[in-house]
């Protein structure tokens, strides 16, 4: 996906300029003189949510992790939480289904390759 779509996919939240600037400079970035990439403002985050197909408060922990450094502190991984959502959203038997899924799926891994501490 380009700038543009980004741009696009995200209802407008942003430019294609900001996004072309948080991918080539990072949070904060202003190293090659374009321009500084601060955080977005909470009213763009739903937008932001759109384009990434999770919830505004993801995006929010999204934003204090890269921009500010501060973590969920919740111990788990990135992946886990972009899922979180769609796995609340799921009734009992699909959510079921999912755990039995993810069970089988890492039964033959390592329990440290897993996330369980040994």
């Amino acid at each position: 996906m380009d700038y543009t779509a980004m741009q696009v996919y995200s209802d407008n939240a942003l430019s294609h300029g900001w996004w072309r600037r948080l991918v080539q400079e990072g949070p904060w970035g202003v190293s090659s003189g374009t321009g500084r990439v601060g955080p977005p403002s909470e009213e763009r985050l739903g937008g932001i949510a759109k384009l990434f197909g999770t919830t505004p408060e993801r995006v929010a922990q999204m934003i204090a992790a890269d921009w500010y450094g501060v973590q969920t502190g919740v111990g788990v991984s990135d992946r886990v939480l972009n899922l979180s959502h769609l796995i609340d959203g799921l009734d009992d038997a699909d959510a079921s289904l999912v755990e039995s899924l993810l069970r089988r799926l890492t039964r033959s891994l390592p329990d440290t390759e897993v996330g369980v501490e040994t």
